[in-house]
């Protein structure tokens, strides 16, 4: 279940006190080191919702497991949950976001639109990289 409440506002420490944001997020990246040396892995510690971004971030852990590759792939209900809003306002079925493919793939150019093309190539994966360039550089593919 996603916490859809600011990471900060609200949240007590062990004595009852009200935390400041960088409090929290000390806090919280000491959970994460505890996570990591008990030897959770990071598909685990992401799943769990439980953590910021910047929290995640300052400990090396990347926003996402995900590896997007040439073809789509199907996702499973908690990856969704994890990678979506904490609204779930999209449709999701049979490991499929948004099963009108017009739908999905207006979303995508308008998120890619937003954060940029040099953004998407920040924050892909190496592996995705790869294959991206791989696809640029092969015969040109013919639209949809």
């Amino acid at each position: 279940m996603k916490n859809t409440t600011t990471p900060w506002s609200g949240t007590k420490g062990k004595s009852g006190e009200l935390m400041n944001k960088e409090d929290l997020l000390k806090e919280e990246i000491k959970k994460i080191k505890d996570l990591i040396a008990q030897g959770y892995t990071v598909r685990y510690i992401i799943d769990l919702n439980d953590f910021s971004y910047e929290a995640l971030k300052r400990c090396g852990l990347p926003a996402s497991y995900l590896i997007p590759k040439t073809d789509p792939q199907k996702m499973n209900l908690q990856e969704w949950d994890t990678h979506t809003s904490a609204e779930h306002k999209w449709e999701y079925a049979d490991g499929v976001p948004f099963i009108d493919a017009d739908q999905r793939d207006r979303v995508m150019l308008g998120l890619i639109y937003s954060s940029g093309l040099k953004h998407l190539l920040e924050i892909l994966p190496e592996e995705s990289k790869k294959i991206l360039k791989e696809l640029v550089n092969s015969p040109p593919l013919t639209p949809r």
